[in-house]
Order: C-alpha cells, then structure tokens, then sequence
C-alpha cells in the first residue's frame, strides 16, 4: 500500500509525521511531501480540502484520499478530525457500535439535555466567505432568502457573524454580538449552512438545522427548518470515530479503526 502524506505549514508536517509513525504498526511505510509534490498513490493524507491536483490524481489512480481537519468536539486545536474522500458530512467515517463506549470515554459530559425555548428566536450561523466547505454558494444570498423563510414561520430571525469574518452581515437582518455559548442558550433554533456551529448546538441542547448535507449534523435536522429533539444516540456513536488525540494518530490506533472504511 502506497501512502503519501503531503504537507506544507509546520502542523501539517508534525500531524503527517505522526500519522506516517501509526501506520508503521502496521507495516505500511508512508512518504511526506510537499503539495507541490504530487504523486499518484492508494492514499493520499492532507490537511484541508483544496488541493484539487491531489484528488484528481488519486481518482486516476483509483486511489483515496484522508482529509485531516481541526475535530468537532472539545478542543478542536486538540483533536485532529480524519474523513476519506470528502470534507466534514460529505467524508466517510468509522462505523463502529462500541455501546458508546469511546463517546462516554471522551465526549459523555459535552452532551446536554434538548432543551425547551420560551423565545421565537432563530439565530443564523456565519461562516467565513471562502472556507472550502462553501464552495460555490452564495452565502449572503442564502441568509437573506433563509431569514425570509423564517419570518414566514414566525421565527425572529438574528444573524450571528464568524469569528473569523467579522465584518460580514446580512442585510435587513439584525446582528447578534456576545458569546457563542449566550447565542446557543436563547436560540429557539439554531440556522446553519454547514457550520460546526451546529454541532455546538446539538451537544447544548438546541434545536438545530443545517442547510446542506456537508453538515455534521445533517442526518438530525432532516433537511427540514424546524425545531427537532431527535434521538442522539446514532449520532453520537458515529461522532466518537470522527475525530482522534495526537497520541491515538501516532500509536496507530485511529488507523487501526479508520482501515476499516476502505
């Protein structure tokens, strides 16, 4: 098996380095390279989902492709999400019943109750213009026409900028400033495109609805723009095998799991 690792900035190169040394437990060498590098191989590991010579050398090959990424649960600067051929909701994951045993290892006290809203507010997520999980949508024109629909609903719709894009509003929509954690606890519904700001939700209890199935959370809010407590439990199982610690990576241990996907 030929596995090549390609990296650029030094995180990518510590999160390749660590990866190559988990897959040799298992005799698979792997080569680290510069994106700059491309070779066709059976897996090609990188960082993010814009190195499009890479994904179109590994579809010549027949090959895969694994997608490192910041997790979605936690610290997302500590835990290292790992999905092949896709970014996010579009990857294929572990599917592994294990009774929730690594979600109660890791993630058990990150999950609240649903909870009851005594307000009508619905609160749409920003992202930032650009991101790779965007590609091709007009966000602003998304927002507008969603906060339309949500006044038809009787929802007061509020627009909550990204951190990372703070400048962005949308028009006719009123801006909401403060916490994430006090947008998540007054929100009768939380409005995503794709935002991980949706998983935030489900984890605190909050309705939550995501527009496209590159969410993570796409499987719970059904496509529909609705209030909705469904039954986490599925959810929660697949979500403990999306993201993985340093020390798992390097021992081999996310590898020992995420073989059996492909």
């Amino acid at each position: 098996m030929k596995v090549v690792c390609y990296a650029q900035a030094q995180h990518q190169v510590d999160a390749c380095t660590r990866f190559a040394h988990g897959l040799h437990r298992f005799g698979i060498p792997a080569s680290i390279r510069s994106t700059r590098e491309v070779v066709e191989a059976d897996l090609a590991v990188l960082w993010g989902h814009r190195q499009h010579s890479i994904f179109r050398a590994q579809q010549r090959s027949g090959g895969h492709y694994l997608v490192m990424e910041r997790g979605y649960i936690g610290d997302r600067f500590t835990w290292t999400s790992l999905g092949f051929d896709g970014l996010n909701g579009r990857a294929k994951f572990p599917e592994i019943d294990d009774g929730l045993t690594r979600w109660n290892r890791y993630f058990r006290n990150d999950l609240k109750p649903w909870r009851e809203s005594h307000t009508n507010i619905a609160v749409i997520m920003g992202q930032c213009r650009g991101d790779a999980s965007l590609k091709g949508v007009n966000f602003e024109k998304w927002g507008i026409e969603t906060a339309a629909n949500l006044i038809e609903r009787k929802f007061m719709p509020v627009f909550r900028p990204h951190p990372g894009d703070p400048q962005f509003n949308l028009p006719g929509v009123k801006t909401l400033s403060g916490t994430l954690q006090g947008a998540l606890d007054q929100a009768a519904i939380v409005v995503t495109y794709n935002s991980n700001s949706g998983v935030d939700a489900v984890l605190n209890g909050t309705p939550a609805y995501a527009a496209d199935p590159g969410s993570m959370i796409w499987e719970l809010s059904g496509g529909k723009l609705e209030q909705r407590q469904p039954d986490r439990t599925a959810w929660t199982k697949k979500m403990a095998y999306t993201q993985w610690l340093p020390s798992e990576i390097e021992s081999g241990d996310a590898w020992a799991a995420l073989r059996t996907v492909i």
